[in-house]
């Protein structure tokens, strides 16, 4: 499908807790997100990133070495929803 075709915002999830992932993925869909992919390394979430040019990305705190890798690369700007830390 052609990006400017999408209906739904793309986004992939890094977490390297499958069950976890999962149930993050579900609950992205639920808010009208197409989860292109899972990414449990860093590698995967650059491979997600550049292939699938998503608008955001979900990254969960326990996999920040993970999320300082992928901030390396251009994601197009993404809003930063419930980091927990109000």
């Amino acid at each position: 499908m052609a990006h400017s075709q999408r209906s739904w915002p793309i986004a992939f999830i890094v977490e390297d807790e499958i069950l976890i992932a999962l149930d993050l993925e579900r609950a992205m869909a639920n808010l009208g997100y197409e989860v292109c992919g899972i990414a449990t390394n860093d590698s995967r979430a650059r491979t997600l990133a550049m292939k699938d040019h998503p608008e955001g990305a979900l990254l969960t705190t326990s996999d920040l070495a993970t999320v300082a890798s992928v901030t390396r690369i251009s994601l197009p700007a993404t809003s930063r929803v419930g980091s927990g830390q109000d």
